[in-house]
């Protein structure tokens, strides 16, 4: 490796050389706010004579021993903004002098080309310099040769960043000759690498530690294709990862990187930190790949694979109209934490290793399992590690019934809400103010369920309270529901019974019960909707008729996200496993698991115990790092130096940390996952064995 001071001149005008952006890094993504600030550096030179300008290092690969006749390609694997930015001033002033040729001695901007921007005596690929990654080439290309540009162009950086130095210049608040010393003045630090003898991706991911961070699935791109010759990379990049990109890249920036996410949960049975992407990824891919052409083709072809079921998943669309259904329901349901479960679903679907009938089933239980939670108004916290255990307990020889079992073994606040919660909380449940696409999915999987009929759930449909939200000034309203009017109005209100859909929300509005029926076109009894349809068996709209409707539609409710439970199933009331993620209330522990070390116990106390100590013995740095922790410092979790609690409630674990012991079950349960998180320890690495757990099993 050699680093040499140069300006950015200097190294662009090098005679008989190519600088090529490699296909694995991002796109040009300089703004005009880039721009400018660069536009200002310059323009601060160019008013004092002596100063220069230091605008960052250039990283090169390039073969030393190339003949002075052939062209020289360097690999810019750092530096490529920079590069492009200037040039894209330097075609700006070019154009510029041409233009005003009248005015200003042209043969600046020969000297320009012909320096900055071109092999002049070199034909094709050899003959434009700067070489940019697919999608940023062709504009660019354009921009050196003076074609005129398509309009579809309009939001590429590359034309709009061009168009921005030309009105700049164009202004005349710029000189042009001091603009072109003001250029000559800016300065780099160029690191030239030797193929095959130094290591890029070593000192790429060290120069990616400062500035503009690039996102986890750059630094992954980067990872597979640095470092390969470049026929190798252009065809891993435009066989694979291109298409891969193409795919997701549609659905949002961050798409790409939350799918290799999601990639690496499956593989690792464990969530990887936003923080930790890229080294979980390098973890998983050493422990099963050797760097080479063949290896990384392998697991690029996997990783293929796995982003055309996302797509799938992301989009709600399958071949198959009962599948699409079900995909479209969870869409709405928006818990992107199931997403790792249902790839890996989805793979053993494809293979043909599990039926159509059984992924529609195991996807129909999802959304039981989802919907039923929201009914009972439970939240998502820890269902990204619930879905994570269901993927290491999934059997793909019984795939529906150990689905069943792994639901139906959750305990406490992840378990699966039976029937009996379900109907005494959906009776009085606001239905009416939780999220939009909750409530959509909830009446329009009741609709459907009356109809057999597939109801867009992105269709513009509103939602229709039979009973007023205002009856303050409503006689009739008031008079039917009686004495009590105010009470039953806002208990019944927002519930289940007294919604329903309509296409003519705005007809139907404050007027009578009877009136909402017999209305032509827009009532009830000629809806077009099952759900306003069944009203016309209702002669009036009390209290006890909001009721009896509730408790019909909970019915149908239970059918549709039905408990997962078969006269196969039977109860085991022996003895059963629980991680962190299940309830610890009442629990009666037998023994416990940790680190390959099985203990038997006898207490909650010494599972909690026994667990902290092995924490403190595994890393003792960390461990103290995460007694500074806000939620360890809020809860009394401990004193150091002296025992602060009841001797008789705590207890030593080290030489100056004591551990209390007053707590309930659950607060321990709780104060091991922070210390868990914190320490970077997966939670399923603990196993407590428990009594009389009433589990679930064949």
């Amino acid at each position: 490796m050699e680093a040499d001071k140069n300006s950015i001149l200097g190294f662009l005008s090098a005679q008989n050389r190519r600088f090529s952006i490699p296909v694995y890094q991002r796109e040009y993504t300089w703004n005009i706010t880039h721009c400018g600030r660069l536009l200002n550096d310059i323009k601060t030179i160019m008013k004092h004579p002596n100063k220069r300008h230091f605008i960052g290092s250039v990283v090169q690969i390039s073969n030393k021993h190339g003949l002075i006749s052939q062209i020289n390609e360097a690999t810019i694997i750092d530096g490529q903004q920079r590069i492009t930015t200037v040039s894209l001033i330097l075609i700006a002033l070019r154009d510029y002098i041409r233009e005003q040729f009248e005015h200003i001695d042209d043969t600046i901007s020969e000297e320009i080309e012909e320096t900055y921007l071109v092999n002049s005596r070199k034909k094709n690929d050899d003959y434009i310099k700067l070489h940019l990654t697919k999608k940023d080439k062709a504009v660019y290309d354009k921009l050196i040769y003076g074609i005129p540009l398509d309009e579809n162009t309009s939001n590429n950086n590359i034309i709009n960043n061009y168009h921005y130095f030309y009105k700049q210049i164009k202004s005349q608040k710029i000189n042009i000759e001091e603009l072109y010393d003001g250029l000559a003045k800016l300065d780099i630090v160029e690191i030239a690498l030797e193929r095959d003898i130094d290591d890029p991706q070593l000192i790429f991911e060290s120069l990616n530690s400062t500035g503009e961070k690039l996102v986890e699935s750059d630094l992954i791109r980067n990872f597979l294709l640095m470092g390969l010759e470049n026929e190798i990379q252009a065809h891993i990049y435009n066989e694979y990862w291109y298409p891969i990109e193409e795919r997701l890249d549609s659905f949002g920036k961050n798409t790409l990187s939350n799918f290799i996410k999601d990639f690496l949960t499956i593989k690792n049975l464990k969530i990887p930190k936003e923080s930790q992407v890229f080294t979980d990824f390098k973890s998983y891919f050493f422990k099963n790949y050797v760097r080479n052409k063949t290896n990384i083709e392998k697991f690029i072809t996997e990783l293929d694979k796995f982003s055309k079921i996302y797509k799938k998943i992301i989009s709600a669309s399958d071949l198959d109209n009962k599948i699409t259904t079900h995909l479209k329901g969870l869409e709405f349901l928006e818990v992107k934490v199931i997403y790792p479960f249902i790839m890996y679903l989805y793979d053993y679907y494809i293979k043909n290793e599990i039926s159509k009938e059984d992924f529609s089933r195991i996807l129909s239980l999802i959304e039981s399992y989802l919907t039923r939670r929201i009914i009972l108004e439970h939240g998502s916290q820890g269902l990204n590690k619930v879905f994570v255990t269901f993927i290491r307990d999934f059997d793909n020889n019984n795939p529906v019934k150990s689905f069943e079992i792994a639901l139906l073994n959750k305990k406490g606040h992840h378990r699966f809400p039976n029937n009996e919660e379900i109907e005494n909380a959906f009776l009085l449940r606001n239905v009416y103010t939780i999220k939009t696409n909750y409530k959509k999915y909830i009446l329009y999987s009741l609709e459907r369920s009356l109809s057999n009929e597939v109801v867009d759930l992105t269709s513009q449909i509103s939602i229709e309270h039979i009973m007023p939200q205002n009856i303050d000034n409503h006689i009739y309203w008031q008079d039917i529901l009686g004495a009590n009017w105010q009470d039953i109005h806002q208990k019944y209100l927002h519930t289940i019974g007294n919604l329903t859909l309509t296409a003519y929300n705005s007809n139907l509005s404050n007027k009578t019960f009877i009136e909402k029926k017999e209305m032509l076109i827009s009532g009830y009894n000629d809806s077009s909707f099952n759900l306003s349809k069944t009203l016309k068996n209702y002669s009036s709209w009390t209290e006890q008729d909001i009721l009896n409707r509730s408790k019909f539609l909970i019915s149908q409710a239970l059918n549709i996200w039905e408990y997962p439970y078969s006269h196969s199933i039977q109860q085991n009331l022996n003895k059963s496993e629980i991680t962190l993620e299940d309830s610890w209330t009442n629990i009666k522990p037998i023994s416990f698991e940790f680190l390959s070390e099985k203990t038997a116990v006898r207490t909650s106390i010494d599972v909690y115990l026994n667990v902290i100590k092995q924490l403190y013995l595994f890393d003792s740095d960390a461990f103290y790092q995460t007694l500074n922790e806000e939620e360890i410092l809020n809860v009394k979790f401990h004193s150091i130096g002296e025992n602060e609690f009841d001797e008789s409630k705590s207890s030593k674990i080290a030489d100056d940390i004591y551990i209390n012991t007053n707590i309930s079950n659950e607060a321990k349960r709780k104060n091991l996952q922070v210390l868990f998180d914190s320490m970077e320890i997966d939670e399923n690495d603990l196993v407590i064995e428990i009594e009389n757990p009433h589990l679930i099993s064949i």
